[in-house]
């Protein structure tokens, strides 16, 4: 006998009404998890020495009880159904999406917070970008951050104005330096039509 059920995901509307019975049932989902003294897959997928740790934590239960976290599996991979000790959990940090309510490994899908509005969101869900410029993290719902076709350097909206070319199949960047810029720019560089105010690079530049 006994569950063999390895992972758990809850309606949001089940999350937030938090009923006794639920709760009952994920605590008893809790023991049998604890029960299974589940090793920690981080040596298995990274070729490090072996964790050798459980993934049980008193602090951290597998599925937490109360708070904003209650019903999410904290230590297993929403993607792969790999589980992470306590040690070894910062391969599914910084934490819960708040869009899909999904924790993943970083293999899976990469999750950040952005340093702008302080959300943390995977990747499938809102991406966030490096401003090589800046030095934050930035997600979509808070500036642009693009990559410059030119100088090859990420940067964000705010920091460096650019254009984009227009053409329907092309679309390359170029960042204000570049775009500014006359050293062997020519051959590659998006420029903006002085009359029309619509930019092409010189591929597409009628």
């Amino acid at each position: 006998g006994g569950s063999g059920l390895k992972h758990l995901r809850l309606p949001k509307k089940w999350r937030g009404a938090q009923s006794t019975l639920l709760s009952r049932c994920l605590a008893n989902y809790n023991r049998v998890l604890n029960n299974r003294e589940i090793v920690c897959s981080y040596n298995c997928r990274y070729g490090d020495s072996p964790c050798g740790s459980t993934c049980d934590s008193d602090e951290t239960p597998w599925v937490p009880l109360s708070g904003e976290f209650y019903g999410i599996m904290q230590f297993t991979c929403y993607d792969c159904n790999e589980n992470f000790c306590e040690e070894h959990r910062e391969w599914m940090t910084p934490g819960v999406c708040e869009i899909c309510e999904k924790v993943c490994c970083s293999d899976c899908h990469k999750t950040a917070m952005c340093d702008s509005c302080f959300k943390i969101t995977c990747w499938n869900c809102t991406r966030v970008g490096f401003c090589g410029i800046c030095e934050l993290d930035l997600c979509a719902d808070c500036t642009q951050v693009f990559w410059c076709d030119g100088c090859d350097e990420s940067c964000c909206e705010d920091c460096s104005p650019f254009l984009i070319c227009n053409h329907d199949d092309c679309h390359k960047m170029n960042c204000a330096a570049c775009t500014a810029g006359d050293d062997d720019r020519d051959d590659w560089g998006v420029k903006e039509c002085s009359t029309c105010q619509v930019s092409f690079c010189v591929d597409h530049l009628i």
